[in-house]
């Protein structure tokens, strides 16, 4: 319909001027461009609040309990599904707000390049407490894992045209083989 691309280069100026092809250029009148802005802080807002809810559990935890350790894996797997959205952003928009709490008064755009490098921190902070299986291996499949969240961190370090897959420290430890 009028409001998906076909492919064709005829179809939908704005949306073949949106992205990276043309440098960033948002065809505000378009309704999707709006949408995809708004869905993707509602996952980083709603990322933020779990994350929130997760820390509170974890003090009425044991550190280094099962029960820790999952707590860990949780958050990592949260942690991840909110620098994917950081993801689709950049890629989509270039620079973005960084939204790292939801009581956050300050929005000040970011550029891609420390959107890309924040993301990298976040993800080498918790690569280590995830679990290391494939997301059809886990309790709930589908959920997101170390590989995972290595394969989203790689896409990071493309984006920086970082291309030094040794140098970095995002799943260093237990990796069999090069990147």
């Amino acid at each position: 319909d009028d409001d998906m691309t076909s492919g064709r280069d005829n179809d939908q100026q704005d949306l073949l001027r949106f992205g990276y092809r043309g440098g960033y250029q948002c065809p505000n009148s378009y309704w999707g461009v709006n949408n995809a802005w708004i869905n993707a802080y509602e996952i980083i807002r709603g990322c933020n609040s779990t994350l929130e809810a997760l820390d509170k559990y974890a003090e009425y935890i044991e550190t280094g309990s099962a029960d820790y350790a999952k707590y860990l894996s949780y958050r990592g797997e949260v942690v991840t599904i909110s620098m994917w959205a950081y993801y689709m952003m950049s890629t989509s928009f270039g620079a973005c707000v960084l939204l790292t709490d939801n009581n956050q008064t300050r929005f000040v755009r970011s550029t891609r390049e420390h959107v890309c490098e924040y993301a990298l921190e976040q993800l080498e902070a918790v690569i280590p407490d995830m679990l290391r299986m494939r997301p059809n291996q886990m309790e709930h499949p589908g959920a997101f894992t170390a590989f995972s969240a290595e394969a989203l961190a790689a896409r990071f370090a493309l984006l920086l045209e970082d291309y030094r897959s040794e140098e970095r420290r995002v799943g260093k430890e237990g990796r069999s083989g090069g990147a």
